[in-house]
């Protein structure tokens, strides 16, 4: 632990520890909730009849987990196909390309529901076990 002795060293040295247990902890495990949910909410959901899924949504390139900020960690996939976005398409169940799929397919929100489950108590408990590998006390 570094030397403080001002309240600003003090919010310095909180805001390193957040920020690396934001990275190491807290990112990997949210862009693992984004994978179940892919494959539960998304690809469980529709099987491609008129085009062959390329699985890029699961693909870490595809997946953003980025600090915003001190303390705050933006988790999104990024998945385009040239300029349409992907993921909007999926999440809303609009702008498929072929003539039909916006009304059979419909609404598949898997990153709402990765923020439900973040939500529910996986957050903390990634921040907990961050914070605590890091030496703090938490309860």
């Amino acid at each position: 632990m570094p030397d403080i002795k001002t309240f600003d060293d003090l919010k310095k040295a909180l805001n390193k520890i957040t920020n690396n247990t934001q990275k190491k902890f807290i990112a990997p495990m949210a862009r693992q909730k984004l994978k179940d949910h892919i494959l539960e909410d998304a690809y469980a959901a529709y099987t491609p009849e008129v085009y062959e899924r390329t699985g890029e949504l699961l693909e870490d390139k595809n997946i953003e987990t980025v600090l915003v900020g001190d303390g705050t960690l933006s988790v999104r996939s990024t998945r385009h196909d040239g300029e349409r976005d992907v993921v909007e398409v999926i999440e809303t169940g609009k702008g498929y390309s072929y003539a039909g799929l916006d009304e059979k397919i419909g609404a598949r929100p898997f990153t709402e529901r990765t923020a439900q489950d973040l939500a529910d108590g996986d957050f903390e408990k990634a921040l907990k076990d961050g914070l605590k590998a890091q030496g703090l006390d938490v309860k």
